[in-house]
């Protein structure tokens, strides 16, 4: 065998190895912690939606607030606004600074909201919620 073809043979083998699962990264394919977060913050503003057209109880959509809010207060460690500005073309550093209390402020309000209002009065804070607080940054929908 020359050298060329053993050169070969050995670059197919190094590349069949990466090719190996368990020598991937061990996060890889798994959705980031920001990932998270948006996702699980989507599924509380729909299962309050789900309220306000009375297809779940208060109970259930007061849980699903506090875990947005929850999730609104850690929206600076997960986004921290130097990063964000610099990743987001279409939000300016003031924004990205802003964002994160416009949604913890909405997302307080929107809790408070929950404890007795009606369906309607709750459907007209959870779209202050996601125009003021997800569309801080979310300028274009969030859907």
């Amino acid at each position: 065998m020359n050298r060329l073809t053993a050169a070969l043979a050995c670059a197919g083998l190094v590349g069949l190895a990466g090719c190996d699962p368990a020598a991937r990264a061990p996060h890889a394919g798994q959705a980031t912690a920001q990932a998270q977060a948006m996702q699980q913050m989507k599924m509380d503003v729909d299962a309050i939606a789900a309220f306000t057209g009375s297809k779940i109880a208060r109970s259930d959509a007061l849980a699903a607030s506090q875990d947005l809010l929850a999730w609104s207060k850690r929206l600076p460690d997960l986004f921290p606004a130097a990063q964000v500005s610099a990743l987001y073309v279409d939000l300016t550093p003031e924004m990205a600074q802003a964002a994160p209390e416009a949604m913890r402020r909405t997302a307080e309000r929107l809790a408070a909201t929950l404890v007795s209002a009606s369906p309607a009065d709750v459907a007209v804070q959870l779209t202050v919620t996601e125009t003021q607080g997800c569309g801080a940054c979310h300028r274009k929908g969030y859907q």
